[in-house]
């Protein structure tokens, strides 16, 4: 079952879906890490209006940069009336702005033996990206 998200963004013809042999979930292929990254937060900002405080566990490295941008982007500029509408038109309302400090977040690895506290282990990145990036409560992070 498709979100609403995921709906609009097939519908709008930019992106398909697809089902591999053997596998029970979907797949949507975009055409761009930005187009994924942008794809992925209005996915994430409309989980995070039903689910006010889910549990996360979110990517580090490279490979989330655009999500994180545009995760940011949104809720720093929800009452905007531009980030409204581009929140309207992929599928999620604007009307009910996501408290994302209900989260509880679980850091799922880290490079061993370097210290957290060194700027490219997990522990630093969930920090600066997610903690401090997400506004989302230390008290309730598993790190």
């Amino acid at each position: 079952m498709l979100s609403r998200v995921e709906e609009i963004a097939l519908a709008r013809g930019v992106q398909k879906k697809i089902t591999l042999s053997g596998e029970k979930i979907g797949v949507i292929v975009v055409d761009s890490f930005p187009a994924l990254g942008t794809l992925a937060a209005l996915r994430f900002l409309e989980w995070l209006q039903e689910n006010p405080e889910g549990v996360i566990s979110l990517p580090t490295g490279k490979s989330p940069q655009y999500f994180i941008r545009e995760v940011t982007r949104f809720i720093a500029g929800w009452r905007e009336k531009s980030i409204q509408r581009e929140l309207a038109e992929g599928g999620v309302d604007y009307n009910c702005q996501p408290d994302q400090r209900g989260l509880h977040f679980v850091q799922i690895d880290e490079f061993y033996p370097i210290s957290p506290e060194q700027h490219n282990s997990f522990y630093y990145y969930v920090n600066r990206y997610y903690l401090k990036g997400f506004d989302l409560d230390p008290a309730k992070a598993l790190l």
